[in-house]
Protein backbone atom coordinates (compact mmCIF):
# COMPACT_ATOMS: atom_id res chain seq x y z
CA UNK A 1 0.00 0.00 0.00
CA UNK A 2 2.76 2.44 0.65
CA UNK A 3 4.82 1.73 -2.42
CA UNK A 4 1.57 1.98 -4.37
CA UNK A 5 1.08 5.46 -2.97
CA UNK A 6 4.39 6.14 -2.98
CA UNK A 7 5.16 5.30 -6.52
CA UNK A 8 1.31 7.29 -7.07
CA UNK A 9 2.93 10.59 -5.49
CA UNK A 10 6.23 10.46 -7.50
CA UNK A 11 3.90 10.39 -10.48
CA UNK A 12 2.20 13.45 -10.10
CA UNK A 13 5.65 15.25 -8.94
CA UNK A 14 7.09 14.09 -12.33
CA UNK A 15 4.07 15.08 -14.40
CA UNK A 16 3.71 18.66 -12.60
CA UNK A 17 7.22 18.79 -13.11
CA UNK A 18 7.46 18.57 -16.75
CA UNK A 19 3.98 20.57 -17.27
CA UNK A 20 5.68 23.54 -15.45
CA UNK A 21 8.86 22.88 -17.86
CA UNK A 22 6.82 23.45 -20.57
CA UNK A 23 5.60 26.80 -19.66
CA UNK A 24 8.41 28.12 -19.68
CA UNK A 25 9.89 29.56 -23.16
CA UNK A 26 13.15 28.18 -24.07
CA UNK A 27 16.55 30.26 -24.00
CA UNK A 28 16.69 30.28 -27.70
CA UNK A 29 13.24 31.76 -27.90
CA UNK A 30 13.60 34.39 -25.05
CA UNK A 31 16.99 35.43 -27.04
CA UNK A 32 14.59 35.86 -30.33
CA UNK A 33 12.16 37.72 -28.32
CA UNK A 34 14.45 39.81 -27.59
CA UNK A 35 16.75 40.41 -31.05
CA UNK A 36 12.97 41.41 -32.25
CA UNK A 37 12.70 43.72 -29.41
CA UNK A 38 15.68 45.10 -30.00
CA UNK A 39 15.50 45.31 -33.91
CA UNK A 40 12.01 47.33 -33.29
CA UNK A 41 13.57 50.23 -30.91
CA UNK A 42 15.94 50.45 -33.42
CA UNK A 43 13.42 51.37 -35.97
CA UNK A 44 11.63 53.51 -34.25
CA UNK A 45 14.98 54.90 -32.80
CA UNK A 46 15.55 55.94 -36.43
CA UNK A 47 11.90 57.33 -37.08
CA UNK A 48 11.94 60.06 -33.65
CA UNK A 49 15.65 60.96 -35.09
CA UNK A 50 14.36 61.92 -38.50
CA UNK A 51 11.37 63.34 -36.97
CA UNK A 52 13.89 65.52 -34.23
CA UNK A 53 16.16 66.84 -36.86
CA UNK A 54 12.60 67.66 -38.99
CA UNK A 55 11.92 69.75 -36.14
CA UNK A 56 15.31 71.39 -35.41
CA UNK A 57 15.11 71.73 -39.09
CA UNK A 58 12.07 73.96 -38.49
CA UNK A 59 13.28 75.99 -35.49
CA UNK A 60 10.89 73.91 -33.55
CA UNK A 61 13.28 73.77 -30.66
CA UNK A 62 11.10 72.62 -28.11
CA UNK A 63 9.76 69.91 -30.14
CA UNK A 64 13.62 68.77 -30.85
CA UNK A 65 14.09 68.74 -27.76
CA UNK A 66 11.37 66.30 -26.58
CA UNK A 67 12.01 64.13 -29.40
CA UNK A 68 15.65 63.77 -28.31
CA UNK A 69 15.09 63.14 -25.01
CA UNK A 70 12.79 60.22 -26.50
CA UNK A 71 15.45 58.79 -28.71
CA UNK A 72 17.74 58.92 -25.80
CA UNK A 73 15.85 57.30 -23.67
CA UNK A 74 15.90 54.32 -26.80
CA UNK A 75 18.94 54.78 -26.99
CA UNK A 76 20.20 53.83 -23.35
CA UNK A 77 17.71 51.01 -23.98
CA UNK A 78 19.11 49.43 -26.84
CA UNK A 79 22.78 50.03 -25.77
CA UNK A 80 25.26 48.85 -27.92
CA UNK A 81 25.56 48.63 -31.86
CA UNK A 82 23.65 51.54 -32.71
CA UNK A 83 27.07 53.88 -32.57
CA UNK A 84 25.62 56.51 -35.51
CA UNK A 85 22.55 56.69 -33.90
CA UNK A 86 23.78 57.63 -30.69
CA UNK A 87 25.99 60.26 -31.94
CA UNK A 88 23.01 61.75 -34.13
CA UNK A 89 20.85 61.67 -30.87
CA UNK A 90 23.67 63.06 -28.66
CA UNK A 91 24.81 66.02 -31.26
CA UNK A 92 21.52 66.80 -31.82
CA UNK A 93 20.10 66.93 -28.08
CA UNK A 94 23.36 68.93 -27.64
CA UNK A 95 22.92 71.32 -30.88
CA UNK A 96 19.52 71.69 -29.21
CA UNK A 97 19.31 72.46 -25.52
CA UNK A 98 22.92 74.86 -26.26
CA UNK A 99 20.16 77.31 -28.60
CA UNK A 100 17.44 76.65 -25.50
CA UNK A 101 20.08 77.90 -23.29
CA UNK A 102 21.39 80.95 -25.14
CA UNK A 103 18.21 81.79 -26.26
CA UNK A 104 17.21 82.00 -22.52
CA UNK A 105 20.21 83.72 -21.69
CA UNK A 106 19.52 86.44 -23.85
CA UNK A 107 15.91 87.00 -22.20
CA UNK A 108 17.89 86.84 -18.81
CA UNK A 109 16.52 83.49 -17.50
CA UNK A 110 19.89 82.47 -16.12
CA UNK A 111 17.23 79.46 -14.11
CA UNK A 112 16.21 78.30 -17.44
CA UNK A 113 19.41 78.10 -18.88
CA UNK A 114 21.43 76.14 -16.19
CA UNK A 115 18.24 73.38 -16.55
CA UNK A 116 18.99 73.18 -20.44
CA UNK A 117 22.97 73.23 -20.17
CA UNK A 118 22.95 70.63 -16.90
CA UNK A 119 21.34 68.43 -19.01
CA UNK A 120 23.83 68.72 -21.97
CA UNK A 121 26.50 68.51 -19.71
CA UNK A 122 24.76 65.39 -18.33
CA UNK A 123 24.59 63.01 -21.52
CA UNK A 124 28.09 64.92 -22.92
CA UNK A 125 29.99 65.67 -20.10
CA UNK A 126 33.15 66.45 -21.92
CA UNK A 127 31.09 69.39 -24.28
CA UNK A 128 33.58 72.13 -24.00
CA UNK A 129 31.13 75.10 -25.30
CA UNK A 130 28.43 73.49 -23.09
CA UNK A 131 30.93 74.34 -19.91
CA UNK A 132 32.22 77.45 -20.52
CA UNK A 133 28.40 78.59 -21.60
CA UNK A 134 27.55 76.80 -17.86
CA UNK A 135 30.75 78.95 -16.07
CA UNK A 136 29.39 82.08 -17.39
CA UNK A 137 25.80 81.11 -16.65
CA UNK A 138 27.00 80.23 -13.06
CA UNK A 139 28.26 83.74 -12.47
CA UNK A 140 25.25 85.63 -13.88
CA UNK A 141 22.86 83.11 -11.04
CA UNK A 142 25.27 84.58 -8.41
CA UNK A 143 25.10 87.93 -9.43
CA UNK A 144 20.96 87.76 -9.23
CA UNK A 145 21.31 86.07 -6.28
CA UNK A 146 19.26 88.84 -3.71
CA UNK A 147 17.67 90.67 -6.46
CA UNK A 148 15.74 87.98 -7.62
CA UNK A 149 12.65 86.35 -6.02
CA UNK A 150 13.37 82.92 -4.61
CA UNK A 151 11.97 79.81 -6.36
CA UNK A 152 9.24 79.06 -4.21
CA UNK A 153 7.91 82.50 -4.35
CA UNK A 154 8.04 82.17 -7.93
CA UNK A 155 6.13 79.02 -7.78
CA UNK A 156 3.35 80.58 -6.21
CA UNK A 157 2.77 83.85 -8.52
CA UNK A 158 -0.02 81.95 -10.25
CA UNK A 159 -1.85 81.00 -7.58
CA UNK A 160 -1.74 84.57 -6.13
CA UNK A 161 -2.90 85.96 -9.26
CA UNK A 162 -6.05 84.04 -10.24
CA UNK A 163 -7.88 85.87 -7.84
CA UNK A 164 -6.86 88.70 -9.58
CA UNK A 165 -7.67 87.85 -13.10
CA UNK A 166 -11.16 86.66 -11.92
CA UNK A 167 -12.01 89.73 -10.28
CA UNK A 168 -10.85 91.62 -12.88
CA UNK A 169 -12.98 89.22 -15.23
CA UNK A 170 -16.12 89.73 -13.42
CA UNK A 171 -15.52 93.67 -13.17
CA UNK A 172 -15.23 93.16 -17.05
CA UNK A 173 -18.55 91.64 -17.28
CA UNK A 174 -20.50 93.90 -14.96
CA UNK A 175 -19.12 97.24 -17.09
CA UNK A 176 -20.69 95.08 -20.18
CA UNK A 177 -23.99 94.41 -18.80
CA UNK A 178 -24.33 97.53 -17.79
CA UNK A 179 -23.30 99.63 -20.95
CA UNK A 180 -26.13 96.65 -22.45
CA UNK A 181 -28.27 98.43 -20.23
CA UNK A 182 -28.59 94.71 -18.08
CA UNK A 183 -28.99 96.20 -14.22
CA UNK A 184 -30.54 93.00 -12.45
Amino acid sequence: MIKAATSILSLLLLLGATSTLCGQPSPAQVAGEEAVRRQADILKLKKIISQAQSAQGKNDLFGAAKLYEEAFTLVEKVGVGIEKERQDTVGGMTAVRLQLADAARKRSDFTEADKQLSRVLRVDPQNGAAQKLKAMNDEALELQRGHIASKEVRALAPEVKEPHVQTSTLVQDARLLIEMGKLE
